[in-house]
């Protein structure tokens, strides 16, 4: 997989990884920030899919 990391890029052990993604905010909770904002704002990548087919393509922290 090395390979495929663009020049300046590393590659992240799983524990570094979980710890970067421990605090996201899911689709719901970014809704509920941007509420009343008046600028267009989206959801993108496996979020959007998930919403769109309506269910998680994914156990959590995946």
């Amino acid at each position: 997989m090395t390979d495929c990391v663009p020049s300046g890029g590393s590659v992240l052990d799983a524990a570094e990884l979980e710890a970067r993604w421990a605090d996201a905010w899911r689709p719901e909770q970014v809704a509920e920030r941007l509420a009343g904002i008046g600028t267009p704002w989206c959801v993108a990548a496996g979020w959007a899919l998930d919403l769109f087919r309506g269910q998680r393509s994914r156990p959590m922290g995946e």
